[in-house]
């Protein structure tokens, strides 16, 4: 990879997984590509990360940068899923049943979709608030990233269960979506900037744009 993003140094944690998550990824090395799995904290700008294309078929997509990257934060709040130990902050989405939704939505006997040696739904058995070193938030250019072997979103709401009301429906609904496009106009402004590839993404922008 051609560059290890710089520290964010905020305290908005609400968007992201721990340190030791663990992720798929595509390595090049001169001409060489290296299959590896690794914890979250490893992985660095151009390395090519496990995430879905089409019809939910894997996928390996560039990070081409970070919304957070801060692997040494201690005590971060995270919620943990069972079996599949997932771990991510409740604001951020998860694939469950077909839809994007907030992790503090998730509840037991709900379906994740694990994308392992196969594509398959898994129950969510029990669920766990743990406390975990780091917040990272990878950013690919689908909005998907697969993270301990389970779909998620590389979105997150900026607002709790009394606050979502306030929102559109349309928004509230398909966030994931809405996220997803706004980024992308985000993204098209980027190439203007000397160092682009660099640029870690402000996502204070989206409530901003989103209370307009």
């Amino acid at each position: 990879p051609s560059m290890v993003p710089t520290a964010t140094n905020s305290s908005e944690t609400g968007f992201c997984f721990p340190s030791e998550s663990i992720v798929q990824v595509i390595r090049m090395e001169g001409d060489k590509k290296n299959k590896m799995v690794i914890p979250t904290e490893q992985l660095q700008i151009d390395d090519f990360v496990l995430t879905v294309g089409t019809k939910l078929s894997p996928s390996y997509e560039r990070v081409y940068s970070f919304g957070h990257y801060d692997p040494n934060l201690p005590r971060v709040e995270y919620l943990r899923f069972l079996p599949s130990g997932l771990e991510l902050s409740p604001n951020h989405y998860v694939y469950r049943s077909g839809k994007f939704v907030p992790a503090r939505e998730i509840e037991v006997g709900d379906d994740l979709l694990l994308m392992k040696t196969t594509r398959k739904q898994e129950k969510v058995s029990g669920i766990k608030h743990v406390y975990r070193r780091g917040a990272l938030a990878p950013l690919t250019a689908s909005g998907t990233i697969v993270v301990d072997g389970v779909l998620a979103s590389r979105y997150a709401s900026f607002w709790d269960d009394d606050e979502s009301s306030l929102l559109p429906s349309w928004i509230e609904n398909q966030f994931h979506e809405w996220a997803h496009f706004v980024i992308i106009i985000l993204r098209c402004s980027s190439w203007v900037l000397e160092n682009r590839s660099n640029t870690i993404l402000d996502f204070q922008l989206l409530p901003i744009i989103f209370e307009r």
